[in-house]
């Protein structure tokens, strides 16, 4: 059967506009019942840049009425977010931190309320995490006494814990591929990209299917394979990235070339720094020894002086001598 490919944004959203699609998928993946689901206006997608591709995250918000395990109705707020490519964790919790300041209308004891609500995320992502290798991972709550390291026995029932803390579920659309067991996979199976054929918009999925959710989720893909406005919108999304893509790239070798450029003027610059103190160096030691030669020059100097001065030394005591014997000659009339 070939259906449109999910992980176009385009796809992923008209296919979780069918509330009752939306309903089975989200209960399947939070193995819950949904007793009530509807979908927030504020769709977004946010555009953003991944090294050297341009990354979009399609998000979406339910507020769903869950039915717990003690039979009791609550409502809460489901985040669901699609990204093909790796993008900037800041980004995930920039706008998780939004919806945590949001309110809805609840119902407390017949009375309508504003409250915070109690956020579920899920990630639909296009890429695969690091050493994680199943489909899907969940991270729940789980309230431990910090000094015995034991569960506590009942779930608390405080909003400080309830509306500080959320349950996450993160789903590797890479790895929902070859033969799966679980309903869970078998419904996600429906994302694989295994299935993709030579057009990129079209996914061609082989099994045989009697699960109501997955037949009505194919039902809804088949249909939109033959839509020539989701068609369109999918060939708009293609150009959009490989446009900006494209442009991003240019702008990328540009920078890289400057980069470098600047590197190589940096590192001549080094080179030039170090040969003129190599310079100044050699100039220094040629000072020293100009200095040590001029010094050995004027001790050679003051060494010739010395003897100078001995011999003139010498010289007046022998006239000093001859003197006195002259003198004592003439005494004796020698």
């Amino acid at each position: 059967m070939i259906i449109a490919n999910p992980i176009y944004d385009v796809v992923f959203k008209y296919l979780m506009e069918d509330t009752e699609i939306a309903k089975g998928l989200l209960s399947t993946i939070l193995k819950t019942d949904i007793i009530e689901l509807s979908l927030k206006p504020q769709e977004t997608t946010t555009t953003a840049f991944a090294g050297t591709q341009i990354v979009t995250v399609l998000r979406l918000d339910f507020v769903a009425v869950i039915k717990q395990a003690n039979g009791t109705n609550k409502k809460v707020l489901i985040e669901l977010q699609k990204t093909k490519r790796g993008t900037n964790i800041a980004r995930f919790r920039r706008y998780l931190g939004e919806q945590y300041q949001k309110e809805d209308s609840v119902y407390v004891a017949g009375e309508e309320k504003t409250e915070h609500l109690e956020i579920v995320t899920i990630y639909f992502l296009g890429f695969l995490l690091n050493n994680t290798n199943v489909p899907v991972v969940k991270v729940e709550n789980n309230y431990i006494d910090a000094d015995t390291n034991q569960q506590l026995a009942e779930k608390p029932d405080d909003d400080f814990l309830l509306l500080l803390n959320h349950e996450s579920y993160t789903i590797q659309i890479p790895l929902l591929k070859g033969k799966v067991q679980s309903r869970l996979l078998k419904v996600l199976k429906v994302f694989s990209q295994e299935y993709k054929t030579d057009n990129k918009h079209n996914l061609n999925f082989t099994e045989e299917e009697t699960d109501p959710l997955i037949k009505q989720m194919l039902d809804r893909l088949r249909r939109a394979a033959a839509d020539e406005e989701l068609r369109r919108k999918m060939d708009v999304e293609d150009e959009y990235e490989d446009t900006y893509n494209k442009e991003f790239k240019a702008l990328n070798d540009k920078y890289l070339q400057e980069k470098q450029r600047a590197e190589e003027e940096k590192q001549r610059a080094e080179e030039e720094k170090q040969r003129a103190e190599q310079a100044t160096q050699q100039a220094e030691e040629e000072k020293q020894r100009a200095e040590e030669e001029k010094q050995r020059a004027e001790q050679a100097t003051q060494q010739a002086e010395e003897e100078k001065q001995r011999a003139e030394e010498e010289k007046q005591r022998a006239e000093q001598l001859l003197q006195e014997l002259n003198d004592l000659k003439k005494r004796f009339n020698l």
